[in-house]
């Protein structure tokens, strides 16, 4: 009868109107992660810019292998920090943790010596394999000068903020720790000894230096390099 396809249709609407609740759910969830973490990856990127950037002059300006200058080098990083932007406003040393320190290059550490708002010291007698280093730290965070990034749509979903950190080191090493490279001639008679007749090298070929002017192999290279 028409009372019992009224009520039949009521009920019909009651259950569309849940299924369109819960796809809203759903679609405002999917618009918070293509919006907000697309957003947060964009400007993760942006603080290890910043932490690169300050990292790096910090350690460009360490001046000495022997006795660092860490006071240019905190001046140089802190400067760096002021002078880079996310989101279109600049960080704040709020925002930065920037340390001086020892970078080990066998084992892949960093071990910190001073923070630049402290005490500076020197890095005395560094092992063959450790070099005097800058890391900087960025953060948006509840506990930073910029706080942490403000989401758009996330809310929704219960996520008002996203808290991000960037990382970055950079060392300086002594110039006698570089694998030296010492340029050396040799000539046309000695380097012919050494080819097979279609230019390939004979296979286990050993030259033999006896003196700057003397070839190898009874040949006189004067002339000929």
């Amino acid at each position: 009868n028409r009372m019992s396809g009224f009520r039949r249709r009521a009920k019909e609407r009651g259950a569309a109107i849940l299924l369109v609740a819960g796809s809203l759910v759903v679609l405002v969830g999917m618009t918070a992660f293509a919006v907000d973490i697309g957003r947060a990856m964009v400007v993760r990127g942006e603080l290890q810019n910043v932490a690169d950037a300050s990292a790096l002059a910090g350690a460009s300006r360490i001046g000495n292998y022997f006795e660092q200058d860490w006071a240019s080098a905190c001046d140089a990083a802190e400067a760096a920090v002021t002078e880079n932007t996310t989101e279109g406003n600049n960080m704040l040393l709020g925002d930065a943790d920037i340390e001086t320190g020892v970078w080990s290059d066998s084992l892949q550490t960093f071990t910190p010596l001073a923070a630049c708002n402290g005490t500076l010291v020197n890095a005395d007698d560094l092992p063959a394999d450790s070099f005097p280093a800058v890391r900087v730290i960025m953060h948006r965070d509840a506990g930073s000068a910029s706080g942490a990034m403000q989401t758009f749509f996330a809310p929704v979903i219960g996520t008002d903020e996203i808290e991000l950190t960037a990382e970055s080191i950079a060392v300086i090493a002594a110039a006698s720790t570089g694998k030296a490279t010492i340029p050396f001639v040799i000539g046309a008679c000695s380097l012919a000894g050494a080819l097979n007749a279609d230019g390939s090298p004979k296979i286990g070929y050993q030259f033999t230096v006896v003196s700057a002017q003397e070839g190898t192999e009874g040949c006189a290279d004067e002339g000929q390099w």
